[in-house]
């Protein structure tokens, strides 16, 4: 006898079969699909990226049919199937941001703009407007300021008053005086004074001595005054050199802030250079061996040593570029200068 539990059992057969067939028929659309995009990408060399727009479309759609159709999926994961679904609705519901109402800045005016300000540091934002007017170029106040603190966070303009462009301002007549130790065989300590002229890096005066006072500076600044008169000399604050009386030679003394050996940095370079490249990797016996190195290494520092922050060799000769490469040593060996002559 048919009842009505029957009719309810024959039901759920039925709609179970049709939801096999549906996912039956969903996963062969997947598969195919993988196939055609797959054999695409290999035939184009494009294994990495085998879908296209159409086809992430077609994953899309079949996502909105069946959500577990992601489960059917073997090349790419749930997880950009779900985004790319998560980003049409966005699309398609998430407002459009508005177009901004002002016009962006051109570069070339950007850049004039900067290039005023590198030029003359005294300018202020006004000013600037101002020699924009001239150029029949309207620009707002606040918009120059804004390219002027971009151009400084980048590195671009350097601020008014800063102890680099005090140096680059006065590279012609700036020289720096420094102190170094070296430590003899037997517990002997010399120091050496040396005075770099910052424009080439040429070491343009040195001498040693075991007591660094007042009679000893003297008479390295007279000879340093008979070559170099006017010249500006720059100086840390030991004792001999920030009493020493300059206002007696005709030369100009700056002393550098207490602690700030960054203010002298072109004589602390040269001391760890000169520390690296020779003095570490000689047992000095006494002073007579230590003037001797000085020596070579100053000849060879200020004639033949390649210098990385100007690009080329202080007191150096023109390069010649023709005839045969030869090699002269330095420091028993330490060093090699390469050249080329034509014998």
């Amino acid at each position: 006898m048919f009842t009505i539990q029957n009719l309810f059992s024959l039901l759920s057969l039925f709609i179970i079969s049709v939801l096999d067939n549906n996912r039956l028929l969903l996963r062969c659309a997947v598969i195919q699909k993988e196939n055609e995009c797959l054999k695409r990408a290999l035939d184009n060399h494009e294994i990495k990226r085998p879908y296209d727009t159409k086809d992430k479309r077609f994953f899309r759609f079949l996502a909105l049919i069946d959500k577990n159709v992601t489960q059917y999926i073997s090349c790419v994961t749930p997880k950009t199937v779900i985004h790319g679904w998560k980003y049409l609705c966005n699309k398609r519901w998430v407002a459009k941001k508005r177009k901004p109402g002002r016009p962006h800045l051109e570069k070339r005016v950007k850049d004039l703009i900067l290039n005023m300000k590198i030029l003359n540091r005294l300018w202020g934002y006004k000013r600037i407007s101002d020699e924009l007017e001239k150029l029949d170029i309207s620009v707002c106040k606040k918009t120059i300021a804004k390219v002027i603190q971009n151009g400084r966070k980048e590195g671009l303009i350097l601020t008014v008053g800063l102890w680099k462009q005090f140096l680059l301002s006065h590279m012609t007549f700036l020289h720096s005086c420094d102190f170094f130790t070296v430590d003899l065989l037997g517990s002997k300590r010399f120091y050496v004074f040396f005075i770099i002229k910052i424009e080439t890096r040429e070491i343009v005066h040195w001498n040693i001595t075991q007591s660094p006072n007042i009679a000893f500076l003297r008479r390295q600044i007279s000879h340093f005054e008979e070559k170099y008169p006017g010249a500006v000399l720059i100086h840390d604050n030991s004792g001999e050199l920030k009493w020493f009386p300059y206002e007696e030679y005709e030369i100009r003394d700056q002393a550098t802030v207490p602690y700030s050996p960054n203010m002298n940095a072109f004589a602390e370079r040269f001391i760890r250079s000169i520390r690296a490249e020779c003095l570490d990797w000689f047992i000095i016996f006494n002073g007579k061996h230590l003037r001797v190195l000085l020596k070579e290494y100053m000849y060879y520092y200020n004639n033949f040593r390649p210098h990385q922050g100007i690009g080329r060799i202080p007191c150096g000769k023109p390069i010649d570029g023709v005839g045969k490469i030869k090699k002269q040593s330095f420091l028993f060996g330490l060093h090699h200068h390469y050249y080329r002559s034509a014998s």
